[in-house]
């Protein structure tokens, strides 16, 4: 059985910045920061200023300072 990753695409207003597939996925939520797992529920959230991490295996974590959008899962 194949590993169930996220599938990603993080865009600023000007261009695509990242996309691919991951583990998990950290986001800095206004409520505070949530994790992102395969077969999350749907969820739209309000993003903080903070810092996305994207988690791969066996890979170091890739980072991405934003200072705000919204987080559609």
């Amino acid at each position: 059985m194949a590993e169930e990753k996220v599938s990603y695409d993080l865009v600023s207003p000007e261009k695509l910045l990242s996309s691919g597939q991951a583990d998990m996925i950290v986001v800095p939520g206004v409520e505070g920061d949530f994790g992102v797992l395969p077969g999350h529920a749907p969820i739209i959230s309000t993003i903080r200023p903070g810092q996305i991490e994207i988690h791969e295996s066996g890979q170091e974590a890739k980072k991405f300072l934003i200072t705000g959008g919204v987080c559609e899962v």
